[in-house]
């Protein structure tokens, strides 16, 4: 089903709401990664691989190209714990494995 486009603002303002709580990012900042989330999220729900870049936690930046963690293709065995809600879950394409980033450090998407 399809977001309509107020939905899809009221998750991106969300999303911003939650960077500058937790990362301490200030709004013009946090709003554009946000809305980068949402586009590489658009991106992935289409099937095709994205290639999109972030900050790892040792501080170099990963060009990554990934698959949704959602498309059936992989067989995923839970740990019971809840997903963390600050992280973006992908399957990396290169790797052939999971792989995830805090949200708030997203560099670019495409």
């Amino acid at each position: 089903m399809k977001k309509t486009k107020n939905c899809v603002r009221k998750d991106v303002m969300s999303e911003a709401n939650a960077m500058i709580a937790e990362a301490n990012l200030p709004r013009p900042v946090a709003m554009k990664k946000a809305w980068m989330l949402s586009k590489l999220a658009m991106l992935l729900a289409t099937g095709v691989a994205t290639t999109f870049t972030y900050v790892k936690m040792d501080g170099g930046t990963r060009k990554a190209v990934g698959l949704p963690a959602s498309t059936g293709e992989f067989t995923v065995k839970g740990t019971g714990h809840a997903p963390n809600k600050a992280t973006f879950l992908y399957w990396d394409v290169e790797r052939g494995q999971f792989r995830c980033f805090r949200r708030s450090n997203i560099v670019s998407v495409g």
